[in-house]
């Protein structure tokens, strides 16, 4: 039983013999780890005491920390329990085809599109314009036969002039 003078943690069965003072250097040498990384592991809270010496306790607490630590930063890397990770890797690699495409020439951008349909577009209101100017004096006097011919004639023409267009916006797009 705990003396209740004592302050500090209870002694019992499971904690008898731990909570001993220890050299650094044999923590160090047991740890199999060199003074460097004694170091950065007190600036990330590993104990320390003047005297050179530490409690056992707060090491183990400490490196039982630093465990569970390390587990779930492997956790989250590996992408089985992150689905926040798992679209930012998805998002990293569709950015990445992006700019495969980009750098071969396979992809467009937006406003390139749209100028080009804003001219063919145009350009097909413009046809379908003449067209409507163009057709009435045509067909005065003309047979159903006649009318019918005129009308072939004048869309043939239409479309080739608008395929001519459509060749000319190739040839400036690169």
């Amino acid at each position: 039983m705990a003396n209740p003078k004592q302050k500090g943690r209870p002694k019992h069965e499971l904690t008898k013999g731990i909570g001993n003072l220890l050299p650094v250097g044999l923590v160090v040498q047991a740890l199999d780890v060199s003074r460097q990384a004694l170091t950065k592991w007190q600036e990330e809270g590993f104990p320390k005491t003047e005297d050179g010496l530490v409690d056992s306790l707060d090491v183990i607490k400490y490196l039982r920390k630093k465990i569970v630590e390390q587990r779930e930063e492997e956790t989250a890397m590996s992408g089985s329990d992150s689905p926040n990770l798992e679209r930012y890797r998805a998002a990293r690699a569709s950015m990445e085809e992006m700019n495969v495409a980009e750098r071969k020439g396979e992809l467009l951008q937006a406003k390139e599109v749209q100028r080009y349909w804003k001219t063919v577009l145009a350009n097909v209101w413009g046809q379908v314009q003449r067209f409507r100017d163009n057709l009435p004096p045509l067909l005065i006097n003309k047979t159903g036969s006649q009318i019918r011919e005129v009308i072939i004639e004048e869309t043939e023409r239409a479309g080739k002039q608008i395929v001519e267009e459509l060749e000319k916006l190739k040839g400036t797009k690169k």
